[in-house]
């Protein structure tokens, strides 16, 4: 990785557009005990940040850690020595999984790399051992490793435990190595008894319920047995606990399915009876995902639970009220950190950045001044006229747009994902939002809209009622034809038409799914159209019900043929075309220990590995340089890569952009830049440093322009007629027809000087292979060149 980073050109650098007002999700928090105006956050794709004075400002910094460190679960400041500071890295919420969830809105997390450690605040880090390595992809299932608690022994803080994903490790050398004690899977949480340090309690829990239960060790956690006594022996989702600092039998969990509260059940014996005490569902559809029980530390009988909102229960009853909800409060939360000297001060990390009580949750504040992790969804579009205008689509942050300030404005609410800014009217805009009311383990479905203001107003276009029953990806793709802005399309299971922007919707492909299978179709994840015809599209199915395809259309989606081939079975996530050639495609896979982008140069009739020495991490996006067909941008897990020549090497395209997943990448033809948008650090942008095809720059200064018919070259074209202006044909002169590289292609025709013989034949090889083509006019010391596309 920093070998590719050493190569690169660094002539052009990534600035930051933001948005410096949506944070994304914060998974952790933690506070600086001897100078509590020091608090850090961890950050579920965005990395690990620093607040060095919350008593007076609120601006966050990023904490670099020389490690490829996106997703930071938990953070343990040492008690006495607060320069020694441990995160555990990975977010995973079912067993060997974790990705942006594309797919289905339940596949969510990322790969951990297990627990780093600094000695001095911060400025350095290193790995423990007893986890993968760091960039190790030899292993492929370590690297799903979820680091979910650090906690130690309050009395010999040497004594360190972490709940992990694989299980319980307990540490004796104050966290430098890790041994497994308990190796049943995904351990969410641990807690310890600070007066008989022997007594240690853990919960078990994942999506869908693979191992679950309350778990307690009576020999300072080297072995474990499960508690049954009062409390349920399984469920589907997570599971919480708190005990009482002072009073540390009295004990607290909150248990939950994968979308609802199963109860909140309470011990005052230490863990060997339990009661349930309320079946309040505070955490609603989002139990797989978010789960906190939290004992105030100064008032045993005021107890926090959290999910979607903040709840809590009053003095002498554990029946919780709610007292956080939107707008007040960021919906789903994941940490709740109590001030250690102000009694009625804690901080909330939610999905949308921190949050700050002084009056025991009362009011609340947001704390977000510089925490740029907004998560971006594939796919960011751009204004063709105006570069101040970006819209894309974020992870429970809504729909954001750009209007040339780093304060982005959210013209919807909840996720967004997939964009359109019209190409030929940049206050048409097309937009979703993702309906999260089904209780089943798919997607209900997304709703699009259309404002013809800039999102001032909005008109639902497309919903699951048109479509129902239908398995739909949770980011669902719209694309729109850059050769006529009246046509769109969007991915579903089936694919749906417009060729009125949107108005109205059609099924195309006979009203057939694209790919059908056992035990149900597999949604559209991503789409793709030629830039000169809308008859030549794109589409890759999500691998959610059996392996992913990909197929086209010649005849604008009213057939579709499965080019697959000999494509990989794993996730698929992007698919783009050559702007100039749309038999040239490209496509990108999830996943490690194999192969992460192809391209076809015959419409996939075949495809070639292009990954080459590419990281062997997910790649999310793709784009062709719209100038240049050699030069090919890819985004990938650690930032984005860029070849020169067609994808057959690769180098690092990150100067100035931290590690990040960047999920979509995108031309901005108005100020000639190129825009990554970040699942986790917000929105970048490069000025384009690319030369354009050796043709395009040979004319000098072209005395006139000339048509071609047909522009497209098919296996029936022999030759092409060139009508050359009255101007033109006066002179003498030849046409040729040229490649991409500059080299002829075919015989020259010469142009006699004839004004009335302005129509001229110029010969096609039958061999002529598929590609951008020129023909050029050269005479009179001047030059015009023409494109022509062979599509054979």
């Amino acid at each position: 990785m920093q070998d590719m980073r050493s190569t690169e050109d660094t002539t052009t650098a990534w600035s930051l557009l933001g948005p410096m007002n949506f944070p994304g999700r914060v998974l952790s928090l933690a506070i600086n005990h001897n100078n509590t105006g020091e608090v850090w956050a961890g950050t579920a794709s965005g990395g690990l940040w620093k607040l060095t004075d919350s008593d007076t400002s609120y601006s966050w910094q990023p904490v670099e850690t020389g490690y490829p460190v996106l997703a930071v679960n938990t953070i343990y400041v040492d008690s006495a020595n607060t320069n020694l500071v441990f995160i555990g890295t990975g977010e995973m919420y079912s067993y060997g999984t974790g990705m942006p969830s594309i797919g289905l809105r339940t596949n969510r997390g990322l790969y951990g790399i297990g627990i780093l450690y600094t000695t001095d605040d911060g400025a350095t880090w290193n790995q423990t051992s007893g986890f993968p390595a760091a960039g190790d992809t030899s292993t492929p299932a370590n690297l799903f490793t979820g680091v979910n608690k650090i906690i130690a022994n309050p009395r010999f803080t040497r004594s360190m435990y972490a709940a992990t994903s694989q299980g319980i490790y307990k540490s004796y050398d104050q966290g430098h190595t890790w041994n497994l004690k308990c190796d049943t899977v995904m351990a969410m949480d641990v807690a310890i008894n600070r007066i008989d340090t022997n007594l240690l309690y853990a919960s078990f829990g994942d999506q869908g319920g693979q191992t679950t239960g309350i778990y307690r060790s009576t020999n300072a956690g080297e072995s474990w047995f499960q508690v049954t006594a009062g409390l349920p022996k399984t469920f589907t989702g997570r599971a919480s606990i708190s005990i009482y600092p002072f009073r540390p039998n009295i004990i607290v969990v909150g248990i939950s399915d994968e979308y609802s509260t199963q109860g909140i059940y309470e011990s005052m014996d230490g863990g060997n009876t339990w009661q349930l005490q309320n079946d309040t569902d505070y955490c609603g559809l989002q139990g797989w995902y978010t789960n906190i029980a939290a004992i105030n530390p100064f008032f045993f009988t005021e107890i926090f639970f959290a999910g979607v909102d903040l709840w809590k229960s009053q003095a002498g009853s554990i029946t919780p009220q709610m007292i956080g909800e939107f707008p007040t409060l960021h919906p789903d939360i994941h940490a709740i950190e109590f001030h250690p000297d102000s009694i009625n001060t804690f901080y909330v990390g939610t999905d949308g950045g921190v949050y700050k009580t002084t009056d025991d949750g009362n009011t609340f504040a947001p704390m977000n001044e510089g925490l740029a992790t907004t998560q971006f969804y594939n796919r960011i579009s751009n204004s063709a006229t105006d570069a101040s205008l970006i819209l894309g689509g974020t992870q429970d942050n809504g729909t954001l747009l750009y209007n040339g300030s780093a304060q982005w404005s959210q013209i919807l609410e909840g996720d967004g994902s997939w964009s359109v800014i019209s190409a030929d009217t940049s206050a048409i805009m097309f937009y979703q939002y993702e309906d999260l009311t089904s209780q089943l383990p798919v997607n209900a479905g997304a709703y699009f809209s259309r404002t013809n203001n800039m999102g001032k107003s909005a008109t639902t276009i497309f919903s699951p009622l048109d479509s129902l029953n239908q398995p739909y990806a949770f980011t669902t793709p719209i694309i729109q034809a850059p050769s006529n802005p009246n046509t769109l399309f969007i991915g579903v299971s089936e694919i749906y038409k417009s060729t009125d922007k949107g108005t109205h919707w059609f099924a195309v492909n006979g009203g057939n799914t694209i790919d059908p299978g056992n035990p149900a179709a597999n949604p559209c994840i991503s789409l793709a159209i030629s830039y000169n015809s809308a008859d030549t599209l794109y589409a890759v199915s999500a691998r959610i019900n059996h392996n992913p395809g990909v197929f086209i259309s010649t005849d604008s989606g009213n057939s579709f043929m499965n080019i697959t081939d000999t494509l990989p079975a794993s996730f698929a996530t992007d698919i783009a075309v050559d702007p100039h050639n749309a038999a040239i495609a490209y496509v990108t896979y999830s996943g490690f220990g194999g192969k992460h982008i192809f391209k076809t140069t015959n419409a996939g009739a075949a495809w070639s590995n292009m990954t080459n020495n590419l990281p062997d991490v997910p790649a999310n996006c793709v784009l062709p340089d719209p100038l240049n067909s050699q030069y090919v941008y890819v985004g990938t897990d650690l930032g984005a890569f860029l070849s020169s020549n067609g994808g057959a090497t690769w180098q690092a395209y990150m100067q100035g952009m931290p590690t990040a997943i960047v999920m979509s990448l995108a031309y901005c033809k108005a100020n000639n830049s190129i825009r990554a948008a970040t699942h986790g650090r917000g929105v970048y942008e490069r000025v384009r440093n690319v030369p354009v095809n050796a043709v395009e720059t040979t004319p000098s200064a072209p005395i006139a322009t000339f048509s071609i018919f047909p522009n497209i070259i098919t296996r029936q074209t022999s030759s092409v007629t060139v009508s050359l202006s009255s101007g033109m044909a006066k002179y003498p002169g030849t046409l040729a027809l040229y490649d991409i590289n500059g080299r002829k292609a075919g015989a020259e025709s010469v142009v006699h000087g004839d004004a009335n013989r302005g129509q001229i034949a110029v010969p096609i090889p039958a061999d002529l292979p598929d590609g951008i083509y020129y023909i050029e006019w050269r005479g009179e010391g001047a030059v015009a060149v023409q494109k022509i596309l062979a599509l054979k």
